[in-house]
Protein backbone atom coordinates (compact mmCIF):
# COMPACT_ATOMS: atom_id res chain seq x y z
CA UNK A 1 0.00 0.00 0.00
CA UNK A 2 1.27 3.62 -0.82
CA UNK A 3 1.91 5.31 2.31
CA UNK A 4 0.81 8.76 2.60
CA UNK A 5 3.65 11.13 2.76
CA UNK A 6 3.45 14.59 5.64
CA UNK A 7 3.63 17.80 4.38
CA UNK A 8 7.40 18.71 3.26
CA UNK A 9 8.39 15.51 3.32
CA UNK A 10 11.39 15.48 0.95
CA UNK A 11 10.00 12.07 -1.28
CA UNK A 12 7.81 14.36 -2.41
CA UNK A 13 10.54 15.73 -4.77
CA UNK A 14 11.68 11.96 -6.08
CA UNK A 15 8.60 11.21 -8.43
CA UNK A 16 9.63 13.39 -11.18
CA UNK A 17 13.05 12.09 -11.04
CA UNK A 18 11.92 8.82 -11.46
CA UNK A 19 11.44 6.49 -8.38
CA UNK A 20 8.37 6.30 -6.64
CA UNK A 21 7.93 7.27 -2.99
CA UNK A 22 6.86 4.01 -1.59
CA UNK A 23 10.31 2.62 -3.05
CA UNK A 24 12.38 4.09 -0.49
CA UNK A 25 12.87 2.98 3.14
CA UNK A 26 11.48 4.89 6.09
CA UNK A 27 15.36 5.62 7.16
CA UNK A 28 15.87 7.51 4.17
CA UNK A 29 13.36 10.31 4.86
CA UNK A 30 15.67 11.96 7.16
CA UNK A 31 18.41 12.70 4.61
CA UNK A 32 18.69 16.20 3.05
CA UNK A 33 16.86 16.81 0.10
CA UNK A 34 19.85 17.21 -2.27
CA UNK A 35 21.33 13.80 -1.42
CA UNK A 36 18.07 12.28 -1.80
CA UNK A 37 18.00 13.87 -5.21
CA UNK A 38 21.71 12.23 -5.51
CA UNK A 39 20.50 8.91 -4.72
CA UNK A 40 16.78 9.02 -7.39
CA UNK A 41 18.82 10.95 -10.08
CA UNK A 42 21.94 7.94 -10.10
CA UNK A 43 19.06 5.08 -10.18
CA UNK A 44 17.61 3.01 -13.29
CA UNK A 45 14.90 1.23 -13.65
CA UNK A 46 14.80 -2.55 -13.03
CA UNK A 47 11.71 -4.66 -13.70
CA UNK A 48 11.95 -7.95 -12.84
CA UNK A 49 9.23 -11.19 -13.73
CA UNK A 50 8.20 -13.26 -11.73
CA UNK A 51 10.78 -15.89 -11.20
CA UNK A 52 13.48 -14.01 -12.28
CA UNK A 53 16.98 -13.88 -10.43
CA UNK A 54 18.48 -10.41 -9.71
CA UNK A 55 21.55 -11.86 -8.02
CA UNK A 56 23.09 -15.65 -7.10
CA UNK A 57 24.58 -16.89 -3.97
CA UNK A 58 28.30 -16.04 -4.40
CA UNK A 59 27.53 -13.40 -6.65
CA UNK A 60 28.51 -9.64 -5.97
CA UNK A 61 25.22 -8.04 -5.95
CA UNK A 62 25.17 -4.93 -8.88
CA UNK A 63 24.34 -2.66 -6.02
CA UNK A 64 21.45 -1.79 -3.97
CA UNK A 65 17.74 -2.23 -5.57
CA UNK A 66 15.26 -0.35 -4.30
CA UNK A 67 11.57 -2.08 -4.44
CA UNK A 68 9.11 -0.09 -5.67
CA UNK A 69 5.76 -2.75 -6.62
CA UNK A 70 6.18 -6.62 -6.04
CA UNK A 71 8.21 -8.76 -3.87
CA UNK A 72 11.45 -10.03 -3.81
CA UNK A 73 12.52 -13.49 -1.82
CA UNK A 74 16.13 -13.99 -0.34
CA UNK A 75 16.34 -17.95 -0.38
CA UNK A 76 19.11 -20.74 0.26
CA UNK A 77 19.29 -24.53 -1.08
CA UNK A 78 18.95 -26.84 1.65
CA UNK A 79 21.58 -30.24 2.22
CA UNK A 80 18.61 -32.43 0.26
CA UNK A 81 18.07 -30.11 -2.45
CA UNK A 82 14.73 -27.99 -1.07
CA UNK A 83 14.73 -24.33 -1.67
CA UNK A 84 14.09 -22.54 1.97
CA UNK A 85 13.12 -18.66 1.46
CA UNK A 86 15.17 -16.17 4.39
CA UNK A 87 13.49 -13.09 3.66
CA UNK A 88 11.03 -11.14 1.78
CA UNK A 89 11.93 -7.34 0.52
CA UNK A 90 8.51 -5.83 -0.09
CA UNK A 91 7.76 -2.32 -1.25
CA UNK A 92 10.20 0.36 0.52
CA UNK A 93 12.80 -2.65 0.73
CA UNK A 94 16.28 -2.33 -0.06
CA UNK A 95 17.93 -5.63 -1.77
CA UNK A 96 21.73 -6.13 -1.21
CA UNK A 97 22.69 -4.25 0.65
CA UNK A 98 25.33 -6.16 2.51
CA UNK A 99 27.05 -6.55 -0.38
CA UNK A 100 26.85 -3.14 -1.84
CA UNK A 101 28.86 -1.73 1.00
CA UNK A 102 31.34 -4.49 1.48
CA UNK A 103 31.53 -5.88 -2.31
CA UNK A 104 31.34 -8.86 -0.57
CA UNK A 105 29.63 -11.89 -2.67
CA UNK A 106 26.08 -12.34 -1.53
CA UNK A 107 24.90 -14.89 0.92
CA UNK A 108 21.49 -15.76 -0.80
CA UNK A 109 19.74 -15.95 -4.11
CA UNK A 110 17.25 -13.57 -4.40
CA UNK A 111 14.74 -13.72 -7.10
CA UNK A 112 11.24 -12.22 -7.76
CA UNK A 113 8.71 -13.21 -6.16
CA UNK A 114 6.08 -12.00 -8.23
CA UNK A 115 6.33 -9.57 -11.49
CA UNK A 116 8.65 -6.91 -9.34
CA UNK A 117 9.83 -3.28 -10.53
CA UNK A 118 12.81 -1.49 -8.45
CA UNK A 119 15.15 0.77 -9.37
CA UNK A 120 18.73 0.37 -8.76
CA UNK A 121 21.84 2.38 -7.38
CA UNK A 122 25.22 1.18 -8.47
CA UNK A 123 27.59 -0.21 -6.05
CA UNK A 124 29.84 2.49 -7.65
CA UNK A 125 27.63 5.26 -7.50
CA UNK A 126 26.53 4.21 -3.94
CA UNK A 127 30.22 3.98 -2.45
CA UNK A 128 31.28 7.73 -4.60
CA UNK A 129 28.12 9.53 -3.07
CA UNK A 130 28.66 8.44 0.50
CA UNK A 131 32.25 8.90 -0.39
CA UNK A 132 31.03 12.58 -0.19
CA UNK A 133 29.25 12.36 2.75
CA UNK A 134 30.51 9.71 5.12
CA UNK A 135 28.37 10.37 8.17
CA UNK A 136 25.44 9.02 5.92
CA UNK A 137 26.97 5.81 6.82
CA UNK A 138 24.35 5.85 10.03
CA UNK A 139 21.55 5.16 7.93
CA UNK A 140 23.04 2.45 6.35
CA UNK A 141 24.28 0.61 9.32
CA UNK A 142 20.59 1.18 11.09
CA UNK A 143 18.99 -0.15 7.62
CA UNK A 144 21.20 -3.30 7.89
CA UNK A 145 20.00 -3.88 11.62
CA UNK A 146 16.53 -3.37 10.97
CA UNK A 147 16.74 -6.69 8.21
CA UNK A 148 18.89 -8.27 10.77
CA UNK A 149 15.87 -8.18 13.08
CA UNK A 150 13.06 -8.55 10.72
CA UNK A 151 15.27 -11.95 10.12
CA UNK A 152 15.37 -12.38 13.76
CA UNK A 153 11.55 -11.99 14.10
CA UNK A 154 11.04 -14.78 10.91
CA UNK A 155 13.28 -17.37 12.75
CA UNK A 156 11.49 -16.32 15.79
CA UNK A 157 7.78 -16.97 14.36
CA UNK A 158 9.71 -20.81 12.93
CA UNK A 159 10.38 -21.63 16.54
CA UNK A 160 7.46 -20.15 18.35
CA UNK A 161 4.16 -20.26 15.89
CA UNK A 162 2.38 -22.93 14.94
CA UNK A 163 2.26 -23.64 10.89
CA UNK A 164 -1.24 -22.70 11.14
CA UNK A 165 -0.15 -18.85 12.90
CA UNK A 166 2.26 -18.92 10.65
CA UNK A 167 0.28 -19.03 7.24
CA UNK A 168 -2.82 -16.59 9.20
CA UNK A 169 -0.07 -14.34 10.03
CA UNK A 170 1.38 -13.91 6.14
CA UNK A 171 -1.79 -13.85 4.58
CA UNK A 172 -2.57 -10.68 6.75
CA UNK A 173 0.37 -8.84 5.91
CA UNK A 174 0.46 -9.79 2.01
CA UNK A 175 -3.30 -8.45 2.59
CA UNK A 176 -2.03 -5.20 3.91
CA UNK A 177 0.96 -4.60 1.91
CA UNK A 178 -1.22 -5.90 -1.80
CA UNK A 179 -5.01 -6.59 -0.43
CA UNK A 180 -8.11 -4.61 -2.50
CA UNK A 181 -11.68 -4.20 -0.87
CA UNK A 182 -13.94 -5.87 -3.12
CA UNK A 183 -17.92 -6.34 -1.62
CA UNK A 184 -16.27 -6.28 1.89
CA UNK A 185 -13.84 -9.26 1.28
CA UNK A 186 -9.82 -8.49 0.98
CA UNK A 187 -8.54 -10.01 -1.97
CA UNK A 188 -4.74 -10.24 -2.66
CA UNK A 189 -3.74 -9.87 -6.04
CA UNK A 190 -1.10 -12.05 -6.23
CA UNK A 191 -0.62 -16.35 -7.57
CA UNK A 192 -0.01 -17.87 -4.15
CA UNK A 193 0.87 -21.79 -5.32
CA UNK A 194 0.78 -23.66 -1.94
CA UNK A 195 4.30 -25.05 -2.65
CA UNK A 196 5.60 -21.12 -2.62
CA UNK A 197 3.84 -20.90 0.33
CA UNK A 198 5.51 -23.67 2.09
CA UNK A 199 9.00 -22.46 0.67
CA UNK A 200 8.13 -19.29 2.55
CA UNK A 201 6.58 -20.55 5.67
CA UNK A 202 9.28 -23.28 6.40
CA UNK A 203 6.54 -26.00 6.00
CA UNK A 204 5.92 -28.93 3.91
CA UNK A 205 2.90 -28.61 0.61
CA UNK A 206 1.24 -30.77 2.75
CA UNK A 207 0.84 -29.08 6.26
CA UNK A 208 -0.11 -26.24 3.99
CA UNK A 209 -2.47 -27.74 2.22
CA UNK A 210 -4.40 -28.97 5.42
CA UNK A 211 -4.02 -25.43 7.20
CA UNK A 212 -5.71 -23.96 3.71
CA UNK A 213 -8.10 -26.51 3.55
CA UNK A 214 -8.83 -26.00 7.59
CA UNK A 215 -9.45 -22.02 6.72
CA UNK A 216 -11.88 -22.53 3.73
CA UNK A 217 -14.02 -24.62 5.88
CA UNK A 218 -13.87 -22.38 9.04
CA UNK A 219 -15.28 -19.65 6.10
CA UNK A 220 -11.74 -17.94 6.78
CA UNK A 221 -10.94 -17.52 3.24
CA UNK A 222 -11.90 -18.36 -0.01
CA UNK A 223 -8.72 -19.60 -2.72
CA UNK A 224 -9.21 -19.46 -6.50
CA UNK A 225 -6.13 -20.41 -9.58
CA UNK A 226 -3.82 -19.67 -6.00
CA UNK A 227 -5.43 -16.34 -5.28
CA UNK A 228 -6.64 -15.75 -1.55
CA UNK A 229 -10.06 -13.84 -0.25
CA UNK A 230 -9.69 -13.13 3.47
CA UNK A 231 -13.16 -13.66 4.36
CA UNK A 232 -12.28 -13.13 8.60
CA UNK A 233 -9.18 -10.85 8.62
CA UNK A 234 -10.49 -10.92 12.28
CA UNK A 235 -10.38 -15.05 13.03
CA UNK A 236 -6.93 -14.83 11.06
CA UNK A 237 -5.59 -12.71 13.44
CA UNK A 238 -6.95 -14.36 16.73
CA UNK A 239 -5.13 -17.28 15.31
CA UNK A 240 -1.89 -15.89 15.69
CA UNK A 241 -2.53 -14.29 19.03
CA UNK A 242 -3.67 -17.83 20.07
CA UNK A 243 -0.26 -19.28 18.65
CA UNK A 244 -2.40 -20.95 16.32
CA UNK A 245 -3.31 -23.78 18.85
Amino acid sequence: MSKTLRPGDPRHLLPALGMDAVALAEWMRDLPPDLLQRFAAATVPRPFRAGEVLFHKGERADGLYFVESGEIRSSTVTTDGHEFILYLFEPGSCVGLSSALDGAPSSSTCRAFCNSQTRLLRRADLVAILGEHPHYYRQFTELLLRWVRGLLGLIEDQAVLSVRARLAKRLLQLAYLYGTLEEGRIVIPVKLPQEELGMLLGATRQSIHQQVAEFRRLGWISVHNSIFTLLDPAALAECIGGRGT
